[in-house]
Formats: structure tokens, sequence, C-alpha cells
């Protein structure tokens, strides 16, 4: 039986662009077999990878075969004669580029495009593509999918793809192609044949222990991730306020604009709606939003993914990243080395290395290097707005690069007035040789009044300056705290049920815990246990682990509650959120702020009064998480944390707020 070529979409657009191109590609394979070749292809067009990086792919093939083998081929040794090579399975993202010639240019390997007047590396693209796609796979299926990619430039001719690369092999072919082009694309990017010694034969496979085929054609078929009502909800007010937000709208560009307020006023929620209202099919800008936490990275994506925003590099879009990773990159484009920067010394080298960055952008690039520097999009710096989160926590050095490369009427911040969690020193991104805006946020929008009135009291009983107002719309009234020594399943199915009536899912609860009770923690106190994934799923609890500092992939099943470590909390919410141990968060956060220097100030406090304030001012951030239930388990209900709260609980919060504490 000959090769069977089939798409596999499920609901087919004819008008697709890339359904077309699938369609010739069809052909071409179909026209690259022998009628001794048996075996099964697979091509996907259009396809949205759930909680990956880079979602967008434009064409998915796969296949596993069966006869096929090219003769003297290959050896992975010069000294030995070639072999022949035999292609079991494969796997391959695909990127389309109908580009015309005048509009590539291949640079080295890389090729690059032009769009709205300036060049982008679709070479860099197609990689990312391709580790979407094995990441995608591994998560869903269980196990590895070798992919390979390669860019179709298909308004090329092989002739003019020829004299463009001089020859030479690079990552892409021309309008026309065989099987036996591909193979020859692949090896020359590097992909490794196996050799077997029972047939004297090197093999390619994506996989050889599962059947692959099979389970990639289901888990292209699987439905969308499923959004709760609560997810719909936020939904449909960021495009709501896409539309109607005039305000922001008009506003942005021409001058520095700064969205200032304390936790839950809306700070990024609005730097989303700026965001919107930026990249759109209308306006075709390119969006990035830089914050220091991964979590949020995560949850923002997942928001962007329902948003269905594009994320190619030939079109608006809105990315995020973390601002690490954002200014790693630019220091590795400029041949500043970031190999020290790493492990313990991280914050230390990261610093040395970002002084230099500082130096070489301000004193030694000027404008047209800064042109030429953006057109280089490997390092994914080409940005038409720099959206920043928290931004009361950066470092000097890390706006002045910006200020520099973007200029300041790129540029939106979300200040968070006081909360910090890299330092202790604040960022002021306004000055008077500055023209700026700034638009104030002072009523809370996360959470409902009895949760604003309780963390404003449980600030002031800390000894912070806290003030959030309270909104007086009717469904933002209500809302819960209860205390208790554990978390209980019964407790967990009660509060999972309110979620659920509330049109919320598991993914609407979050939990967050000090270190020394993530999963897997090096940091073990003979008082405090873990928490084991397993355990918590056989008591009918799943968890989608976040406690790992650097993951940004989101969770894709709504039946998982979110686990975070406190340290990765700001900017997350949950309908129901649960502070585990929040003591020892306290407890933590007095130890860490004996390490830190503090600044002089009139107000001559004590060091040991500046410590506190630090540490009580950090717990108000993981208090202000939840929408409508706040639930707090101590280490020890007799400490000063716990006496407090049994005050509040007992005395005038008594009628919304809960004392289980033996």
């Amino acid at each position: 039986m000959p090769v069977k070529i089939e798409i596999i979409n499920k609901v087919i657009d004819e008008n697709n662009n890339e359904y077309k191109a699938a369609l010739v590609l069809k052909a071409m394979m179909e026209n690259s077999f022998s009628k001794a070749t048996n075996g099964t292809i697979g091509i996907a067009y259009g396809l949205t990878l759930c909680g990956q990086e880079v979602r967008d792919i434009d064409i998915l093939m796969f296949g596993k075969l069966d006869n096929y083998f090219l003769s003297n081929y290959y050896t992975n040794n010069p000294i030995y004669h070639k072999k022949n090579l035999k292609v079991d399975g494969f796997c391959i993202a695909i990127e389309l580029k109908e580009h015309t010639s005048d509009r590539v240019v291949i640079n080295n390997t890389h090729v690059h495009v032009e769009y709205n007047g300036s060049w982008k590396d679709a070479t860099v693209q197609n990689e990312k593509q391709r580790y979407s796609c094995a990441s995608y796979l591994e998560n869903v299926l269980g196990y590895k999918v070798y992919t390979a990619n390669f860019l179709w430039l298909k308004s090329l001719t092989k002739a003019q793809l020829v004299s463009m690369t001089g020859g030479n092999s690079i990552g892409a072919l021309s309008a026309e192609f065989k099987f036996t082009d591909v193979i020859d694309v692949l090896i020359n990017q590097g992909l490794t044949p196996y050799y077997d010694n029972s047939d004297k034969c090197y093999h390619i496979n994506a996989n050889y222990d599962n059947d692959f085929f099979t389970d990639i054609k289901k888990s292209l078929f699987m439905d969308k991730v499923p959004v709760s009502n609560l997810t719909k909800k936020k939904l449909e007010t960021l495009i709501q306020n896409r539309v109607n937000n005039q305000l922001l709208k008009n506003k942005i560009g021409g001058e520095l604009t700064v969205l200032k307020g304390r936790a839950g006023t809306g700070k990024t929620f609005h730097l989303i709606q700026s965001a919107l209202n930026l990249a759109n099919a209308e306006q075709g800008n390119r969006c990035i939003i830089l914050t220091y936490n991964h979590a949020l990275v995560s949850d923002i994506r997942r928001l962007l993914h329902f948003l269905e925003i594009p994320d190619g590099i030939d079109n608006y879009t809105i990315q995020i990243q973390t601002l690490h990773s954002f200014f790693m990159q630019l220091m590795r484009t400029l041949n500043i080395s970031t190999a020290k920067i790493t492990g313990s010394f991280f914050d230390c080298e990261y610093k040395k290395s970002l002084e230099e960055l500082l130096s070489y952008v301000t004193e030694i690039m000027d404008e047209n290097d800064i042109r030429t520097l953006k057109e280089k999009n490997d390092i994914a710096i080409d940005w038409d707005y720099v959206l920043i989160d928290e931004a009361q926590d950066w470092l000097d050095s890390e706006k002045n690069i910006l200020f520099k490369i973007y200029g300041e009427d790129r540029i939106i911040v979300a200040d968070g007035v006081d909360q910090f969690m890299r330092g202790n020193k604040y960022q002021h991104w306004v000055s008077k040789k500055r023209q700026s805006q700034q638009i104030s946020l002072e009523v809370g929008m996360r959470q409902k009044t009895n949760l604003i009135n309780f963390v404003n009291t449980f600030a002031s009983r800390m000894g912070v300056k806290w003030r959030v107002k309270s909104t007086s719309l009717e469904q933002w009234a209500g809302g819960k705290i209860i205390v208790m020594d554990n978390y209980y399943s019964t407790t967990h199915a009660q509060l999972l049920q309110e979620c659920k009536k509330a049109g919320g899912d598991s993914y609407d609860m979050l939990f967050l815990v000090p270190f020394q009770m993530a999963p897997h923690t090096t940091n073990v106190r003979n008082d405090i246990t873990p928490i084991s994934i397993d355990t918590w799923r056989e008591a009918g609890i799943s968890l989608f682990d976040g406690t790992n500092m650097n993951r940004e992939q989101y969770s894709t099943n709504i039946d998982e509650c979110r686990l975070y470590q406190y340290d990765s909390c700001r900017g997350l919410e949950g309908w129901a959120t649960v502070c585990f141990k929040f003591d020892i968060l306290i407890e933590n956060k007095l130890k860490l702020a004996k390490q830190m220097e503090f600044e002089e100030e009139l107000e001559l406090r004590s060091r040991k009064e500046q410590e506190q304030e630090y540490a009580y001012r950090w717990s108000l951030m993981p208090l202000t998480r939840a929408i409508d239930t706040l639930v707090i388990t101590l280490h020890d209900s007799n400490s000063n944390t716990g006496q407090i709260l049994k005050e509040m609980a007992l005395g005038e919060f008594k009628d919304f707020m809960s004392w289980k504490c033996k």
C-alpha cells in the first residue's frame, strides 16, 4: 500500500492561505514516494499550541514510513563510507512565508523577511516554533517526540533560493520540493541519524518506542483549553475596554505613561488593556510586557491565548517576558557574557553585566546603531511599545537602558507604589525633565469589600501605611476570611463548590506556600513538611506545580488548582486564595530584612522598625490575591501574627472572619 497523506484539521477553511499551502504540500509529498514505500503522513495547519511561549504554527507535518531509504546517503564520520539512510518517522514544524525575492534577505544561515519597512529574522521564529512543538507534545503525550523545522519560502523558485544562498544549505526550501529535499535540509541543520548494527543502516525516527503518529493525531484533535465563567468575564471586560477605553487609547504615545496604584487596584489589568489598544489589526503595533515574576508570565500568556493574539514576527502582537530574559538577550547580542549570571551569584553578576550594557548603550551607540539593533529580530527587541509591570521595583540601569533604546514616549509603566520584591528602594520614573502622564488607581478592583477592609486594618495593626478604597458597586460586596491550623479536604470541597457556583473551577483556586513547603524543596525544616503532589492528588486535589520559580508555562487543565511560592504571587489572583503558614512567610521576610541595607531617613526609625515594616508590608501582597475568599493557615497560632488575626476574627470582623485554630 503506498503512502497515505491526509490533512487532519477538524474544520477545513478553504479560504485560508495555510490550508491552500497544505494542499500544495500534500500534492508534492504524494509525488515523492515510490509504490514500494508504505506509511502515513499527517498535515495539520493553523495550529495554536496551548501553554507555549510561541503558540502559532503554520503547518505541522508528521508521519511514519516503511521501506523508505536513501542509498549510500549518510555517514557520521567522513573516514567511513556513506551508508543507507532509512526514514522511519518524522515530525516537522513548517513556517510559511510568501514574500517575494525582493523582500527576502539571507544572512549566513538566517532568513530575514521584510515587514512594514523593517526586517525580521524568520529563522529564529521557526526555531522557537520547533521548541514549542516539542514541549507541547511532551506535555500532552507524556514522552518526547523529536521535532525538526524548516521555512517554506513559497514565492521563491529553487533557482532564486540557490542564487541567494550561493548553493549553501540553510533551513529553508523554495516553492517546490520533494521529501528528499526535506531530509537534506534536516540533515544539514544538524539532525543526527542513529546507526543500527542489525541492518547496517542509519535511521531517522521522531520516537522509537511509541505510536507517536496516532498520539499526535489525537492530541491535535483535542478541544481547546476550557474557559471558566470567571475567566470569560475577565476576557469580556478586556475586550470591551479595548474598544471603549478612550482615555488610555488617546493618551498613549507622545509621553511616558504611568499607571499608579497599590495591590488589587487593577494595574496589570490596565496594562493589558493598554497593550490591546495598541496591538490590533488597525494599528499593527508590537508590544512587549516585562515583569520580574515568572508566574505572572504564565498567567498573562494564558489570557493572551484565549484572546487569540497572534505571535508571529510579521504581525501585530503582545508578548510577555521576564525582565532578566529580555536584558540578557540584549547582553548576548552585544557580546556581553552572561555565563556567570547563574546560581547563587545571579543577582551580583546580573547587575555587573547590566552596568556594562548601560555603558555600551548610552556611551557608544547612536541612533543608527540602535535602529540596526532593533532590526536584528533574533534578540526579540524590535518592539513598538514596552509595558512594564511593577515598575517601582526596577533598577536605575534597567530603566535608563529602555529609555535610550525605545524613548520615553514608547514606555508604559505600572507603578505598585510600595510593593517591593527585589529590594526596598523605590524607582522614580517621573521627573521634572521628563514629560509624563500619571493615571492614579485608588479603588480596589480585585477584592470584595470585606477583604479590602480586612487588609487595610491588618496593615494598620502591623504598623504599615496602607489604604485601598473599596468600590460601592453591588457585585463587589461581601467576601470572607478563614484562619485555621491546617487545610482540610472537607474545607477544600466546600470552597471548590462555592467557587463553581460563582462560575469558577479548580484553576480559580490559588495556593501560596513559603519556600519550605514547596514540593522537592531542599530547604527542609523538621517542623515543616513539603507538599506532596501525589498525596494531594490521592486526596482528590490536583495541583499545577508552579513552585519552580523559572516555570513560565501555564496550566491547560481547569481541574488543577495553582500552587506557587509566596515569592511568585505578585500579579496573580484566585477566587479563593489559601495562604499556607502565613506566619512562616513573615518570619522568612524578617530574616531577609536583617541582611538588607536601608536608606537613612528623616523619621529616624530604628533598624528593627525598618526591618519589620519591610516584612509586614511584603506580607500584604499575598493577602491581596483573593477575590472572594481568603484562607490563612498558621504554623503557630500563638505567634504575634496569630494573635493579631485572632483579635480581628473575634472582634470587629467576626461577621465575615472565622477563627478555626485550636
